[in-house]
């Protein structure tokens, strides 16, 4: 049996954190996050872009 790991990246907004498995699962879950996606609902689109300028005004920070 061959020793690897499996390195997962995870994004949460603008931050990075990077994950090192030391053992393969047969099963993992994965989240996919689409650049640009602020709000979170999979879509880019003028919500992201709303909420993206309300943050760099001051208004409403992003989370």
């Amino acid at each position: 049996m061959a020793k690897f790991f499996i390195a997962i990246l995870i994004c949460y907004f603008f931050s990075c954190e990077y994950r090192k498995l030391l053992e393969p699962k047969s099963e993992i879950d994965v989240t996919i996050h689409v650049k640009g996606d602020i709000n979170g609902d999979g879509k880019v689109n003028v919500s992201d872009v709303s909420m993206l300028a309300a943050h760099v005004k001051g208004e409403k920070p992003v989370k």
